[in-house]
């Protein structure tokens, strides 16, 4: 799996990941080797992280609700990995995904999310 996310798709969905992992302000180890493989896997350069932490959640919500079905499916699983990245999901990274999911038209997580999220894992492993 090796989606073709444009700058700008990838620049929004590090915002959103970003977003996920610091909602609870705390930023453990394994969180922060999450967003870094993902915006590593996307290309992008530190700047361009610190450009992702700028957006406005409207900002993000336009460029993801324009993605392709899949490309939002994607998404909705890189966020799902995002809360889950320390072990504990916390209610907090709960409903910033449902705000995501909700503001942005990602689909839904359905039952083959746990299949998508191991080959997150692989391509972000590979």
């Amino acid at each position: 799996m090796n989606p073709y996310f444009t700058k700008e798709e990838a620049t929004a969905i590090i915002s959103a990941v970003i977003d996920t992992v610091l909602v609870d302000y705390q930023l453990d180890q394994y969180e922060q080797l999450y967003v870094t493989r993902l915006a590593n896997k996307f290309n992008l350069s530190d700047q361009d992280i610190r450009s992702a932490q700028l957006l406005t959640p409207d900002q993000v919500s336009a460029v993801l609700s324009k993605m392709t079905y899949e490309k939002r499916k994607l998404t909705t699983c890189f966020l799902d990995c995002a809360a889950t990245a320390d072990g504990i999901v916390r209610r907090a990274e709960s409903a910033i995904l449902r705000m995501m999911i909700n503001r942005c038209n990602l689909p839904e997580l359905d039952d083959n999310h746990i299949d998508m999220a191991t080959l997150v894992v692989e391509w972000l492993n590979s």
